[in-house]
């Protein structure tokens, strides 16, 4: 019998998830490579991946324990979606890790590696003055949100697992005890350091409200103009759309430093957040919702109130 290779790992992946179909897709891809089925004429039946899942199991009794059926039913569907190597090319033709889609996944991992790099070089400035970045706007925000009585508040811009459009730069939880049960309005803030292209970026925000009770779109503006914003259509799609607007308004001359890229040292004291339309309260999906709770590892209860910060 071929030995398992990197347990420790699978174990380690296995041990950040609860729900089921995650723990099927994880264990699916580890046996389908372990099985050597790599290409369609070497997939595997979903009775054969159950089987040497029972003899993974028989050797590790501490990876999770899932019932046949939910086993079958979940790799069936895990199969159709797209966040997974996995592939069933029809009725009874078994399951196997697609190529093309690993080759996609590993274009995208050097792609972000690319966008990284790039930035990096950007920032590797000797001065210890650097451009301003959308980071950098993160406390003043997170201490907005704390001052709008949120009990959690993390910065997840760094997040990936929830796919293109669903990681937002900072969320707030408000947490409620209703006969012993919590309920949770969520809330999200995506960042831009300035209005440039709003009409595109502004969607990232509206592709939130899927999973968020309240999403707002936040960029840095010049303070004594924040009226000319009136004659723009911002407002207009923050209320068709059902998203909130954060303006951060600043010195005019701070604000043409960003513009232009320049080296800016800009305090909290110096920002004001203007909340120029309020984000309204939207019932989200329950399947977004846990998908987004999941992504943010938050699901046990335990994982929910440690998450993020709370005020000091």
């Amino acid at each position: 019998m071929k030995p398992y290779e990197k347990l420790n790992e699978l174990k380690s992946q296995l041990n950040k998830v609860i729900d089921r179909p995650t723990q099927v897709r994880i264990l699916s891809e580890y046996l389908l490579n372990h099985m050597g089925a790599n290409s369609i004429g070497k997939s595997k039946s979903s009775g054969e991946v159950f089987a040497e899942y029972e003899s993974l199991l028989k050797e590790n009794p501490d990876i999770p324990d899932v019932p046949k059926n939910t086993f079958f039913v979940s790799l069936s569907k895990i199969s159709n979606e797209q966040g997974t190597k996995i592939n069933c090319p029809g009725r009874k033709q078994g399951y196997y890790l697609e190529p093309l889609v690993q080759k996609l996944e590993q274009l995208e991992q050097l792609e972000e590696t690319r966008k990284q790099e790039v930035f990096e070089k950007e920032n590797e400035i000797s001065d210890v003055i650097k451009p301003y970045q959308e980071r950098d706007i993160y406390p003043v925000l997170k201490e907005w949100l704390f001052e709008k009585d949120f009990d959690r508040v993390a910065d997840t811009s760094s997040l990936k697992s929830n796919g293109k459009w669903g990681n937002p730069d900072l969320v707030g939880l408000k947490i409620e005890d209703v006969y012993g049960r919590p309920e949770i309005e969520v809330t999200t803030i995506e960042v831009k350091l300035t209005d440039d292209d709003w009409e595109k970026w502004i969607f990232e925000a509206v592709a939130h409200t899927r999973f968020a009770n309240r999403s707002y779109f936040a960029f840095l503006y010049p303070e004594n103009i924040i009226n000319k914003l009136d004659s723009t259509d911002i407002r207009l799609y923050a209320e068709h759309f059902g998203i909130g607007i954060l303006v951060i308004g600043l010195n005019a001359q701070e604000y043409l430093n960003i513009k232009e890229r320049k080296p800016a040292n800009i305090s909290a004291d110096k920002l004001r957040i203007v909340e120029y339309h309020q984000a309204p309260y939207i019932q989200t999906h329950i399947k977004f919702r846990k998908k987004f709770l999941g992504a943010l590892d938050i699901l046990d209860l335990n994982k929910l109130y440690k998450f993020g910060e709370e005020l000091n």
